[in-house]
């Protein structure tokens, strides 16, 4: 583990094509365009940002066959007994 784990230090995510860089100096997250390296973009945010996690998740598709997206299969949906069909 890093030495000084609790002070505030520049945390790095990457979220696709995004670059995410805390600065707990300026309380911003700054963005960067991964393709071209370039400055993207600030958020200010309250604080000190101490980390950062970035999570994707794939876009539903309208052609996509099943169930819609998010929805629950019968078998485990809450009070559901015996098993899947």
């Amino acid at each position: 583990m890093d030495g000084h784990w609790s002070e505030p230090r520049p945390r790095i995510a990457v979220a696709g094509d995004e670059i995410l860089v805390t600065d707990p100096n300026a309380s911003q997250i700054h963005r960067i365009d991964a393709v071209a390296f370039e400055p993207s973009g600030t958020i200010a945010v309250d604080g000190l940002p101490m980390g950062i996690v970035a999570a994707a998740a794939p876009a539903p598709s309208i052609d996509r066959k099943g169930p819609p997206f998010g929805a629950v299969p019968p078998a485990i949906r809450q009070g559901s007994s015996g098993s899947a069909p």
